[in-house]
């Protein structure tokens, strides 16, 4: 977890960065949870891909078949 040394009145951008340092100096200090975190993202990058696509396909059949019971 990230916790802000700034203070709540810090700029968000600076959060932000700290949050980034921290997660890259993780990541190379601990490179076997970086394997399974970039794991981890590529499987849900590829599961959102999947369920867009299948919600397009439901979206295209379901005005095609409302087009079809108006006519």
């Amino acid at each position: 977890m990230c916790h802000s040394a700034l203070g709540l009145d810090a700029p968000v951008h600076w959060y932000v960065y700290e949050c980034v340092v921290m997660a890259n100096s993780t990541s190379v200090t601990d490179p076997e949870r970086a394997r399974k975190l970039g794991k981890a993202s590529l499987g849900v990058s590829i599961a959102g891909v999947i369920v867009t696509v299948i919600l397009i396909i439901i979206i295209i059949a379901v005005n095609v078949s409302a087009a079809q019971n108006t006519k």
